[in-house]
């Protein structure tokens, strides 16, 4: 089952896939949500700081677009595996991940912290959009 899921991936749209939720990342926590987000966390400018001398910059979006090319190849095994064919199974499928597996481990770690809630809603939103934008690409773009 594995080997029929991995023959039929289209690599293009995979790579594209995680490309573009990095990219997408940087508008929704930089242009969109970043002030918010970071205020709503208690960061000060000097915390802020600190993360970042934590993380090269390589180190930090290299593993990031590392991370969610990983993600589009699960979502274009997944897509292959139960069928998907249309942009609407593909906004279906994306809506299930994201509820089932994304939404969830998202939820008990904000409780586990104990963060505002808008943190969660930013972040939940962004997952929602990016794992539909996801399975939209590697369903709707095959050889």
């Amino acid at each position: 089952m594995i080997e029929k899921a991995m023959a039929e991936l289209y690599w293009p749209a995979i790579v594209v896939a995680g490309v573009a939720t990095f990219l997408l990342g940087g508008v929704w926590y930089q242009a969109l949500f970043g002030k918010l987000w970071v205020r709503l966390h208690g960061y000060s400018a000097e915390q802020q700081a600190a993360i970042k001398a934590k993380r090269p910059p390589a180190l930090f979006f290299g593993g990031m677009i590392v991370g969610y090319t990983a993600l589009a190849l699960v979502v274009a095994m997944i897509a292959n595996l139960v069928g998907a064919v249309s942009v609407q199974d593909a906004v279906v499928l994306g809506g299930v991940l994201w509820l089932v597996l994304t939404l969830g481990a998202s939820f008990t770690t904000w409780l586990a912290r104990g963060d505002h809630i808008g943190t969660l809603l930013i972040d939940a939103a962004y997952q929602l959009v990016f794992i539909m934008g996801m399975a939209v690409t590697v369903v709707a773009w095959r050889k």
